[in-house]
């Protein structure tokens, strides 16, 4: 007898038995029942429940119920896992799309990144020699001030200036005022 065939009695006492073992699938895997998946998800198991009686056939609500309870839970461990790597999958490339997006940069930010790039370049062309050497290393490197002096054959007080010099200078140059100082 195919589950749809079932006379509705009999389905609504197989869904009221074993529909506590949907419940507790979800549970596990801390799916409450104010998702919007939840219901979902219920209804593809109930769904399952049905189908299990038509596959072993017999009467579950006698003593084959754990074996229809175990076979149901084992199925529908199954269901939510798909479902949860569909939704993940679909997650992730919304993502990948998003940081997609994000690293190609919209034509107006490649300008921006453009014309902040100029302006860079003048601050530096306003930097001496010893400057844009100190300022090259401290971007490349990641080291102390100490070891950087060391790096640039210098002293560490000098070397410090030479970075303070640095910094206001830019900050001079954020502010819009005289760069020559």
């Amino acid at each position: 007898m195919e589950y749809w065939e079932m006379p509705a009695e009999w389905s609504e006492e197989y869904l009221q038995t074993f529909e506590p073992v949907l419940h507790s699938v979800l549970r596990g895997y801390h799916v409450s029942n104010t998702n919007s998946e939840y219901q979902d998800l219920l209804q593809l198991g109930r769904i399952l429940i049905l189908e299990t009686f038509q596959r072993l056939g017999g009467n579950p609500l006698e003593e084959q119920r754990y074996i229809y309870a175990s076979y149901i839970k084992r199925g529908f461990t199954w269901i939510c896992l798909r479902e949860f790597s569909k939704e993940n999958q679909q997650k992730m490339r919304e993502c990948s799309d998003e940081s997609l997006e994000f690293m190609l940069g919209s034509d107006s930010d490649i300008q921006g990144q453009l014309e902040t790039s100029e302006e860079l370049g003048k601050l530096y062309e306003l930097l001496t020699p010893r400057q844009k050497k100190t300022l090259e290393l401290f971007l490349e490197q990641s080291d102390s001030i100490k070891e950087l002096a060391e790096l640039e054959g210098r002293c560490k007080s000098k070397y410090y200036r030479d970075r303070q010099a640095i910094q206001k200078k830019y900050q001079q140059w954020i502010k819009g005022g005289n760069l020559n100082g």
